[in-house]
């Protein structure tokens, strides 16, 4: 019943903009036009734009998807434009879709996992138009993606990996990994006991990493654990999503070290942040696209790596292990020569780790 009515709403808001536009005119002026509603109004395109960009839940993603449309749509003289939904809710997205159709745009960018919904109905409902969905997975959507589709997820399981391998080879051998209930948090998890593991491996030295993701929603519970930790010798934490500020409290008071988002970066208590590169992936499926190379990404949900995941170099602080260092390694993932496997499962690890999870 949900879907047919999203798709009742779809049909609606279309024929309502159309019947707006004055169905028995040849052409419409420019200021006649429908308005349209974006971030940044002084980089909006006209609404005859081909591509358009709906503004999703994560501001700075989407902001990161906006900025490399701009730089991409300028680069090869295409027009584009942003649309925001009413509401933050599907149906309210689904509407800015139509919108955005209904002023002549053929390719249809949704930054987040909230368009996963929203795509399950306009990927049938519109066959016409391409959609390029970012940071959607089979977990967000009821349907598999249609031919006229393309998924993207981020391989925060690298960034996760780079941040563990970093902080071992800077010579800590005291760890842990503080997150909260969500996807992102605990494939970032995974791929820092993957990373950590495989520095200590490499360096043949042993360490522990205290592992807790999603078991404490509480504010003063994850500071609570997290100065436990530091007490307890743990010398860094990588903390994501609602720890980050219960751990950056707790490095405070205890003198830790950190990996998170980047929250208060001058403060001087984070080794580096795990880093998404959303707009290298707009640039490359539209390069697809428009260089008939569509098939490459159509019809199923592809991992964004590579360029797309790593850590930010801006605000590092490691001395022993350089940004030289790191680059190095990032080819070797980006080549597959070492692989740091997608998942939120807990990975098997060698001898030299101890994995200790939920210790009060």
């Amino acid at each position: 019943m949900k879907k047919i009515l999203v798709m009742l709403l779809a049909a609606s808001a279309l024929f309502a903009v159309l019947a707006g536009c004055g169905a028995d005119d040849a052409s419409m002026a420019e200021t006649d036009a429908p308005e349209i509603s974006t971030a940044e109004p002084e980089t909006q395109a006209p609404a005859s734009a081909p591509i358009a960009l709906i503004g999703g839940n994560d501001e700075p993603f989407t902001e990161a998807c906006r900025e490399a449309l701009a730089d991409w749509c300028d680069a090869n003289d295409m027009d584009w434009a942003g649309y925001e939904p009413e509401k933050d809710t599907a149906d309210a997205r689904v509407v800015a879709v139509a919108r955005a159709i209904a002023d002549g745009a053929d390719v249809i960018i949704l930054p987040g996992s909230v368009f996963g919904e929203v795509l399950d109905t306009v990927m049938e409902v519109y066959p016409q138009i391409r959609f390029i969905a970012l940071d959607v997975s089979q977990e967000d959507m009821a349907k598999e993606p249609a031919s006229n589709t393309a998924c993207l997820m981020f391989n925060r399981a690298q960034a996760g990996f780079l941040a563990g391998y970093a902080a071992v080879r800077e010579g800590y051998t005291e760890l842990g990994f503080l997150g909260d209930d969500t996807r992102a948090a605990a494939r970032y998890g995974c791929g820092f006991v993957q990373g950590a593991d495989a520095a200590a491996a490499e360096l043949g030295v042993d360490i522990r990493i205290r592992y807790s993701c999603g078991q404490i929603s509480d504010d003063s519970g994850l500071t609570a654990e997290a100065e436990h930790w530091y007490q307890e010798d743990t010398e860094v934490i990588f903390a994501w999503g609602a720890a980050e500020a219960a751990a950056l409290k707790a490095a405070k008071s205890k003198e830790g070290r950190l990996i998170g988002s980047g929250a208060e970066t001058d403060s001087g208590y984070y080794l580096t942040a795990p880093v998404m590169v959303p707009g290298n992936a707009v640039k490359a499926v539209l390069e697809a696209l428009y260089g008939d190379e569509w098939d490459v990404w159509c019809g199923k949900i592809t991992t964004a790596d590579g360029v797309c995941a790593g850590l930010d170099t801006e605000i590092w602080t490691m001395e022993r292990f350089t940004v030289h260092d790191y680059e190095l390694v990032k080819v070797q993932l980006e080549a597959g020569t070492i692989a740091a496997e997608d998942t939120a499962l807990l990975p098997e690890i060698s001898e030299r780790t101890t994995l200790m999870q939920n210790e009060d």
